[in-house]
């Protein structure tokens, strides 16, 4: 919905698990178009969506998630004002205890670092974590939800050098 202009036009690429790609072009080739239609945050005019062998011609929102697709987006989406176990785990019941239950959401918190081999402190204020980190959470966010295809809008454009080297 660019007026003038033609966004996506016969646009194909393949995925293959495991596999990481990086999407290079200038300001206005549709980049950020494509991570949207992928995301269901805007309407296709035409052609398909394949993921997992099934064909969407629409996406929304909730059907991408339910794909597995999470996105990661230059402008993170994070409380600045509560903890990283509460940010990762935002909207997600962690368990059949109680309504939230802060001792498992660290626990998760502190198994997905793991993974990454990063220290960060599940009860630390994400306000209080420097950008390099805060990638980080968005990313335990989107491993929380059993992601299978992560999209991160350019990751490294708020990073240093050895932050990006982190990451």
């Amino acid at each position: 919905k660019h007026p003038g202009v033609l966004a996506l036009d016969h646009v194909s690429l393949d995925f293959i698990e495991g596999e990481v790609h990086a999407l290079l072009g200038e300001n206005g080739a549709g980049k950020s178009t494509l991570i949207k239609a992928v995301a269901g945050a805007i309407n296709l005019d035409g052609g398909i969506i394949h993921v997992g062998g099934r064909g969407h011609q629409q996406m929304t929102p909730h059907m991408s998630r339910s794909l597995g697709i999470e996105v990661i987006y230059q402008e993170f989406n994070l409380v600045p004002t509560m903890s990283v176990a509460e940010n990762i785990f935002l909207g997600d019941k962690v368990s059949e205890k109680s309504l939230v239950d802060y001792k498992a959401m660290k626990t998760k918190a502190r198994d997905i670092f793991k993974l990454f081999n990063v220290d960060i402190n599940p009860d630390a204020m994400v306000q209080d974590l420097p950008p390099a980190k805060q990638q980080i959470v968005e990313i335990a966010k989107a491993v929380s939800k059993n992601v299978k295809i992560l999209i991160m809008d350019e990751p490294t454009s708020s990073l240093t050098l050895s932050e990006t080297e982190r990451l």
